[in-house]
């Protein structure tokens, strides 16, 4: 029931090779077909919503054929692509036409699975090649659609749960009905920082509430392998190729964030402050706290006019050799001093900012952490330390 048709390759040598062979390669053999009812039972057992009964018989009267692959492809596979909501994963699987060799050979599945975790119900935009315009219109806009109700159904589990910690401890009925409107629509992050959310929770509690979810994203974003399959289309493999990239800049922007405190941003006296370069870097087991401890000594070294480069050398060495293990983005230069500057007020950054012009490159332009159809915006801080008569070093690079 787990591995679906494909366990049957575990047994091969307890099966004799025409018995094998048969089930095995046969999709009208007598196991397919006994799998294929077991599994459409589980549908109408398993998951007792009303709506989601309703749209399976639409999908079987108006699309035969899409209902029989994708029953077939669980009966196949087992629960290989429902991942921890077998309700959402079926929306998914009905709403966006990946073909099986695209779903078993790809991480296009697990992309979007990330996109809806992180972004909610608006990631659905960066997949509009794989949906008709009018369907894609309906799930946006329509609070009714199977996956605005698939994405409530999940976040709804998760979010109780979240609430619940001992830490944060959020029971008020009215703060779960808003944040889970919030949550299906943006996202978790966005979702649970928005001012609809925030408003209505203690300060003090708001900060805790950001530092959980950053701890809760990381342990529900799905890995991905970063690799596209062999295909002699070079168009596909053209799209296959940009649409990792747009992931991994999603996954990077994503752990950028995480690093940014909103509610309690760095201060001219915690430049003053700075004191000793720390070393502890290989024991911090999460990106974030691993880029909270460089902040401090990146400010002491920039209040003593240092270039940086040394210090960086030294510091990604370290980074390195425990990288591979958090499965964290690339670190640079560039995208430290972009996490310092968004860590900081206003009167901070524009200091900052002072401080890397002279010894270090200053950054112009920033990657977008929020809006991934613009990728970049301007490094607004670059006013107040542009110096006309002095040539200036600009760094353009995403890092």
């Amino acid at each position: 029931m787990i591995k679906g048709r494909k366990a049957l390759h575990d047994y091969e040598e307890d099966i004799t090779p025409n018995i094998f062979r048969k089930q095995i390669n046969d999709d009208s053999c007598e196991l397919l077909e006994t799998l294929k009812c077991y599994v459409e039972q589980q549908w109408k057992t398993m998951i007792p919503d009303q709506w989601f009964h309703r749209f399976l018989e639409q999908q079987i009267s108006e699309s035969r054929e899409s209902y029989n692959k994708i029953l077939t492809r669980a009966a196949e596979y087992g629960s290989k692509f429902t991942k921890d909501n077998g309700l959402l994963s079926l929306i998914i699987q009905f709403l966006f036409e990946f073909d099986d060799d695209n779903i078993e050979n790809t991480d296009v599945f697990n992309q979007l699975w990330n996109s809806l975790i992180c972004e909610g119900l608006q990631g659905i935009r960066h997949y509009e090649d794989f949906t008709a315009p009018n369907v894609l219109q309906q799930q946006l806009q329509n609070d009714q659609s199977p996956l605005h109700l698939a994405l409530l159904d999940y976040f709804s589990e998760e979010l109780k749960n979240f609430l619940q910690q001992k830490e944060i401890n959020i029971n008020r009925p009215e703060i779960f009905k808003i944040a889970l409107d919030c949550v299906t629509n943006k996202g978790w992050l966005d979702g649970l920082n928005d001012k609809t959310v925030t408003n209505l929770i203690v300060p003090k509690m708001v900060k805790i509430l950001n530092e959980k979810s950053k701890e809760y994203i990381n342990t529900k974003i799905l890995p991905i392998r970063y690799r596209s399959p062999p295909n002699t289309d070079p168009n596909s493999a053209n799209r296959e190729n940009d649409e990792t990239k747009r992931q991994e800049r999603i996954r990077e922007c994503t752990m950028i964030t995480m690093c940014i405190n909103e509610y309690e941003k760095l201060q001219l006296s915690n430049l003053v402050e700075a004191g000793e370069i720390l070393s502890d870097y290989a024991s911090k087991k999460r990106f974030s706290s691993f880029i909270s401890t460089c902040l401090t000594p990146i400010m002491y070294l920039l209040k003593r006019h240092q270039n940086l480069d040394d210090f960086c050398e030294s510091l990604f060495f370290k980074y390195s050799q425990i990288s591979s293990i958090l499965r964290e983005p690339i670190l640079s230069l560039r995208m430290i001093i972009h996490i310092l500057l968004l860590n900081s007020d206003l009167s901070l950054s524009r200091k900052i900012m002072s401080l890397v012009s002279k010894r270090n490159p200053v950054p112009f332009v920033q990657p977008s952490l929020k809006n991934h159809t613009e990728p970049y915006e301007l490094a607004s801080d670059i006013i107040h330390v542009w110096n006309y008569s002095i040539p200036t070093i600009l760094s353009f690079g995403i890092g």
